[in-house]
């Protein structure tokens, strides 16, 4: 069993070490340039922390096993975060340059082809999770990374749900209830207000606080945000192609030859190799969780 933080991430200290990212009950660490873990394992000590352990066990879970699914090869997407092993405790992924909230921040504004690339890799990897029949339901500005080319890996799994289940979480103006009050059903293109939002903010550089904001005065994007707040779109499908018709018809550049942001198979294998060894240099006796890559 893991016995404290300490052990298993050698420099962490009082001032966060290689904590490269917190939230309530997780921490993310640096393990190298290319990879980083996730870890909900805290002092359980400090009473806090017993509460933060047991609210973030099942996202945890959640986590876990949407990993599980998008670790296979053929599920691999070169716009959602790549899994390299998990263990109970730890989740190994690819480190990427900085979350949307740093990219809009350090280089606002962002120009029209920017904002097409960003919203058009969200959609791309909502919609493979759509055929996957995943609900992400926690699609917000620190769960969009970007690497150094601005391809975007989209993270943050804690609240995925089946498709046809109810999506207990809220989070507004990002995820909010229905008029009557209760949960919405996840379904196709539930996560269409919170791609919305998302535009707004890499837009105006601001968050909305709620969804009466009015969006026609912003140029090309405005329509859309609109729609996507008031749940125009059957599925990321169609929302995908309103955005390529909009692109289109202003003739912006924005695609790329996504593909070769997947990673090597090659490359991979080794990431897993890293992942395998840093377990062992620090002596982590736990159970560990490793798909067969199909």
């Amino acid at each position: 069993m893991v016995v404290g933080v300490a052990k298993v991430i050698p420099s962490f200290d009082a001032d966060g070490g290689n904590c490269v990212a917190y939230g309530d009950g997780w921490n993310v660490f640096a393990v190298s340039s290319d990879i980083v873990v996730r870890t909900t394992f805290q002092d359980s000590a400090l009473p806090e922390n017993q509460r933060n352990e047991v609210r973030s066990k099942q996202p945890a879970r959640n986590e876990r096993a949407i990993f599980d699914i998008l670790m296979q090869r053929k599920h691999w997407h070169p716009n959602i975060i790549l899994g390299f092993l998990h263990t109970l405790e730890f989740t190994f992924m690819e480190r990427i340059h900085e979350n949307l909230i740093q990219h809009v921040t350090q280089n606002a504004p962002i120009s029209l082809c920017g904002l097409g690339d960003i919203i058009s890799d969200v959609v791309n990897a909502i919609s493979w999770l759509e055929q996957l029949s995943i609900h992400h339901g926690n699609v917000r500005p620190m769960n969009i990374l970007l690497e150094r080319n601005r391809n975007v890996k989209l993270c943050g799994f804690k609240n995925v749900f089946s498709l046809g289940d109810f999506v207990r979480v809220t989070n507004p103006p990002y995820y909010i209830r229905s008029q009557d009050g209760d949960f919405e059903i996840a379904k196709a293109g539930s996560d269409q207000g919170a791609i919305g939002c998302c535009a707004y903010f890499i837009i105006t550089g601001t968050e909305p606080k709620d969804r009466s904001h009015d969006t026609y005065p912003i140029p090309f994007f405005g329509p859309i945000i609109r729609k996507c707040w008031d749940g125009h779109y059957q599925s990321m499908g169609d929302l995908a192609k309103d955005l390529h018709k909009t692109l289109i018809c202003d003739s912006l550049d924005v695609y790329r030859a996504d593909e070769e942001a997947l990673m090597s198979p090659a490359t991979y294998d080794q990431r897993v190799a890293e992942c395998r060894d840093f377990l062992s240099r620090n002596d982590i006796q736990d159970k560990i969780s490793v798909l067969a890559k199909l």
